[in-house]
C-alpha cells in the first residue's frame, strides 16, 4: 500500500507540474505582435558603357623628358552605372590587364604593340559635388594603384566614374619608338 501512495505521490506532482509548465506559458503571452517582412535581393548594377574604345591618339611631338603628356588628345572617360534600388555608391577597382609599368611616382596602364617607349596614364576625374561612399577613402589619384574608389551618384539617379586618360613618354624619345600600340583596362565594382 506504501509502494501504492508513493506511486500516487509521484504522480500527482508529476501532474502539477506539468499544469505549471503548460501555464507559464500564458506567463508570457504579449497583448501585440510586431512582425518584420523585407526582401533580400543581391541589388547589382548595370554598366552602361560595358566597353568603350579609344582609337587615333597620335604624339604631338618628339619629347625630352619622361612621364609627360606627349598625345595631342586626352581622352575623359565617363562611366555610367545604373543600380537600381541600390543605396550606397558601389566602388570602382582597376585592373591593368595589359600589364603596369612603373614610373617614379605612379603606375601606367603597359602598351601592348610595335610601338614602344609610351604607356597611358589613368587617373581619377572629380565630378564636383556628388554623393560618394565614405567607405572607399583612396589616398592615390593614379587608378591602377590597387585601391577602390567610390562612384559618385548624380541628380539622374545613375553612378559615375571619371577617368582622364593620357599617353605618356617612358623615356626621352627616340626614331625605333615609332609603331601602333594597345593598352586594356578592365574594371570590377565593388558593392557593400
Amino acid at each position: 500500500m506504501e509502494g501504492l501512495v508513493l506511486h500516487s505521490n509521484k504522480c500527482f506532482k508529476l501532474a502539477v507540474m506539468a499544469m505549471l509548465l503548460s501555464g507559464s506559458s500564458a506567463l508570457f503571452a504579449a497583448d501585440g505582435t510586431v512582425n518584420f517582412k523585407g526582401t533580400v535581393t543581391n541589388a547589382t548594377c548595370e554598366v552602361m558603357t560595358p566597353s568603350l574604345v579609344y582609337e587615333g591618339w597620335t604624339n604631338a611631338l618628339r619629347w625630352k623628358n619622361p612621364y609627360q603628356n606627349i598625345s595631342i588628345q586626352s581622352a575623359a572617360i565617363n562611366l555610367q552605372f545604373d543600380c537600381g534600388e541600390l543605396t550606397s555608391a558601389p566602388g570602382i577597382k582597376f585592373t591593368a590587364q595589359t600589364g603596369i609599368v612603373m614610373g617614379n611616382d605612379e603606375s601606367f596602364l603597359k602598351t601592348t604593340g610595335s610601338a614602344s617607349g609610351v604607356a597611358i596614364r589613368l587617373n581619377r576625374l572629380n565630378f564636383g559635388d556628388s554623393t560618394t561612399n565614405p567607405a572607399f577613402n583612396p589616398k592615390s589619384n593614379f587608378l591602377l594603384d590597387g585601391e577602390t574608389y567610390s562612384t559618385m551618384k548624380s541628380t539622374d539617379g545613375l553612378y559615375y566614374f571619371g577617368i582622364r586618360a593620357q599617353l605618356v613618354g617612358l623615356e626621352p624619345y627616340q626614331d625605333s619608338f615609332n609603331g601602333t600600340f594597345e593598352a586594356i583596362v578592365g574594371y570590377d565594382l565593388v558593392y557593400i
